[in-house]
């Protein structure tokens, strides 16, 4: 259980985070927009809570698991560059040699916030959508034989199996 302050101070720190978020996205700088970027972001850190009280166990993060989560979001945009390209290509190919097939994957990863931001990178990857993710296994439906093959030995896959390591 977390004390009154460290509690305190994580809801604080989401707070800003989301309202800071809110104040880049708005076109305009005015008292109405800060009036609802600030009951905006309330809403979402109460209604959240249950989320940012558990936040600090998720990832205790050292400065290896921060160089790593870098490290992940460049080799998922990489990934997902490469992926938009062999799908226009797939699209645009007057055959369509698409071959959809549905495959499971296994995780050793047994952190839930990890197995669900893997089941969303797989997700955000041109090609390949989650169906499912039940304990240790990611299903998912992959339009091509290479976007099979592909999860099989994924570099994201790695990487965050290194976050949930240390």
């Amino acid at each position: 259980m977390m004390n009154g302050k460290r509690y305190f101070a994580d809801f604080f720190v989401y707070f800003v985070l989301l309202f800071l978020f809110w104040i880049i996205l708005a076109s305009r700088l005015d008292f109405q927009t800060i009036f609802t970027g600030v009951i905006i972001s309330s809403a979402l850190v109460f209604f959240n809570r249950h989320l940012i009280a558990g936040a600090g166990k998720i990832l205790k993060m050292s400065i290896k698991k921060f160089f790593y989560l870098f490290v992940f979001l460049y080799v998922l945009l990489v990934d997902i560059f490469k992926a938009n390209f062999d799908i226009a290509i797939l699209v645009l190919s007057p055959k369509l040699p698409i071959s959809p097939s549905v495959t499971t994957l296994k995780t050793p990863i047994k952190n839930d916030f990890l197995k669900s931001l893997l089941s969303n990178a797989i997700t955000l990857t041109p090609g390949t959508v989650t169906l499912l993710l039940e304990g240790d296994t990611i299903t998912v439906h992959c339009l091509t034989d290479k976007a099979k093959s592909g999860l099989e030995n994924w570099k994201v896959h790695r990487v965050i199996s290194s976050l949930e390591g240390e």
